[in-house]
Protein backbone atom coordinates (compact mmCIF):
# COMPACT_ATOMS: atom_id res chain seq x y z
CA UNK A 1 0.00 0.00 0.00
CA UNK A 2 3.00 2.23 0.85
CA UNK A 3 6.03 0.51 -0.33
CA UNK A 4 6.72 0.04 -3.83
CA UNK A 5 6.37 -4.21 -3.90
CA UNK A 6 3.39 -4.48 -5.94
CA UNK A 7 0.53 -7.21 -4.53
CA UNK A 8 -1.71 -8.70 -7.30
CA UNK A 9 -4.32 -8.52 -4.56
CA UNK A 10 -4.00 -4.98 -3.07
CA UNK A 11 -6.77 -2.18 -4.33
CA UNK A 12 -4.02 0.28 -3.60
CA UNK A 13 -6.15 3.17 -5.66
CA UNK A 14 -9.26 2.24 -4.63
CA UNK A 15 -8.05 2.42 -0.87
CA UNK A 16 -6.15 5.36 -1.29
CA UNK A 17 -8.50 7.15 -2.77
CA UNK A 18 -10.24 7.13 0.56
CA UNK A 19 -7.43 9.50 1.97
CA UNK A 20 -6.55 11.92 -0.73
CA UNK A 21 -6.65 13.48 -3.54
CA UNK A 22 -2.78 13.07 -4.61
CA UNK A 23 -0.80 9.61 -3.96
CA UNK A 24 1.37 11.37 -1.41
CA UNK A 25 -1.03 13.01 0.88
CA UNK A 26 -3.73 9.79 0.32
CA UNK A 27 -0.29 7.42 1.83
CA UNK A 28 0.09 10.02 4.63
CA UNK A 29 -3.36 9.49 5.70
CA UNK A 30 -3.28 5.63 5.50
CA UNK A 31 -0.36 5.78 7.86
CA UNK A 32 -2.32 7.68 10.07
CA UNK A 33 -5.14 5.56 10.10
CA UNK A 34 -3.26 2.36 10.56
CA UNK A 35 -1.24 3.67 13.41
CA UNK A 36 -4.69 4.52 15.28
CA UNK A 37 -5.72 1.41 14.39
CA UNK A 38 -3.04 -0.45 15.78
CA UNK A 39 -3.61 -0.14 19.50
CA UNK A 40 -6.85 -2.18 19.13
CA UNK A 41 -4.94 -5.63 17.93
CA UNK A 42 -5.98 -7.95 15.43
CA UNK A 43 -9.80 -8.00 14.73
CA UNK A 44 -10.78 -11.14 12.95
CA UNK A 45 -14.16 -9.86 12.59
CA UNK A 46 -12.48 -6.90 9.68
CA UNK A 47 -10.38 -9.89 7.82
CA UNK A 48 -11.75 -11.40 4.47
CA UNK A 49 -9.99 -10.91 1.42
CA UNK A 50 -12.04 -7.91 -1.19
CA UNK A 51 -14.96 -8.40 1.48
CA UNK A 52 -16.53 -5.32 3.31
CA UNK A 53 -18.58 -6.48 6.42
CA UNK A 54 -21.94 -4.47 5.95
CA UNK A 55 -25.43 -5.40 8.16
CA UNK A 56 -24.03 -8.45 9.56
CA UNK A 57 -22.56 -10.01 6.70
CA UNK A 58 -20.09 -9.78 4.48
CA UNK A 59 -20.40 -8.22 0.96
CA UNK A 60 -18.40 -7.61 -1.97
CA UNK A 61 -16.68 -4.78 -2.41
CA UNK A 62 -17.65 -4.37 -6.64
CA UNK A 63 -21.73 -5.54 -5.58
CA UNK A 64 -21.38 -2.19 -3.24
CA UNK A 65 -20.04 -0.17 -6.00
CA UNK A 66 -21.90 -1.66 -8.54
CA UNK A 67 -24.91 0.02 -10.31
CA UNK A 68 -28.55 -1.39 -8.66
CA UNK A 69 -31.31 -0.85 -6.56
CA UNK A 70 -31.48 -3.82 -4.49
CA UNK A 71 -32.39 -3.24 -0.55
CA UNK A 72 -29.23 -4.72 0.75
CA UNK A 73 -27.17 -2.85 -1.93
CA UNK A 74 -28.52 0.65 -1.07
CA UNK A 75 -28.24 0.19 2.46
CA UNK A 76 -24.71 -0.98 2.47
CA UNK A 77 -24.27 2.29 0.05
CA UNK A 78 -25.89 4.39 2.89
CA UNK A 79 -23.45 3.22 5.25
CA UNK A 80 -20.81 3.80 3.27
CA UNK A 81 -21.46 7.48 2.26
CA UNK A 82 -22.50 8.28 5.74
CA UNK A 83 -19.70 6.82 7.29
CA UNK A 84 -17.21 8.05 4.48
CA UNK A 85 -18.51 11.58 4.47
CA UNK A 86 -19.37 12.53 8.47
CA UNK A 87 -17.11 10.66 10.11
CA UNK A 88 -14.13 10.63 7.86
CA UNK A 89 -14.92 13.38 6.13
CA UNK A 90 -14.55 13.15 2.88
CA UNK A 91 -16.37 15.67 0.43
CA UNK A 92 -19.39 14.09 -1.04
CA UNK A 93 -18.82 15.62 -4.22
CA UNK A 94 -15.62 13.67 -3.97
CA UNK A 95 -17.61 10.73 -3.66
CA UNK A 96 -20.06 11.46 -6.41
CA UNK A 97 -17.40 11.66 -8.48
CA UNK A 98 -15.99 8.02 -7.13
CA UNK A 99 -19.09 6.39 -7.89
CA UNK A 100 -20.32 8.07 -11.04
CA UNK A 101 -23.36 9.81 -9.28
CA UNK A 102 -24.94 12.99 -8.52
CA UNK A 103 -23.87 14.87 -5.20
CA UNK A 104 -27.67 15.01 -4.51
CA UNK A 105 -27.43 11.49 -4.82
CA UNK A 106 -24.61 10.95 -2.15
CA UNK A 107 -26.26 13.75 0.14
CA UNK A 108 -29.49 11.41 -0.06
CA UNK A 109 -27.29 8.67 1.01
CA UNK A 110 -26.05 10.35 3.42
CA UNK A 111 -29.38 10.99 5.07
CA UNK A 112 -30.55 7.27 5.11
CA UNK A 113 -27.43 6.38 6.04
CA UNK A 114 -27.42 8.38 9.25
CA UNK A 115 -30.72 7.82 9.95
CA UNK A 116 -30.03 3.80 10.21
CA UNK A 117 -26.78 4.13 12.24
CA UNK A 118 -29.00 6.09 14.29
CA UNK A 119 -31.99 3.19 14.82
CA UNK A 120 -30.06 0.22 14.86
CA UNK A 121 -27.35 1.42 16.68
CA UNK A 122 -25.01 1.08 14.26
CA UNK A 123 -21.00 2.31 14.69
CA UNK A 124 -17.67 3.11 13.00
CA UNK A 125 -15.34 2.12 15.08
CA UNK A 126 -12.10 3.58 14.16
Amino acid sequence: MIGKKKREWQDVEYILDFFGRSVGKARKGYVSYVKKGIPLGRRPELVGGGLIRSLGSWVEKDYITGRGRQKDRVRARDLLFYWTAVELGMPMVDLARKFNITPASVSYAVQRGEKMTKERGYQLET
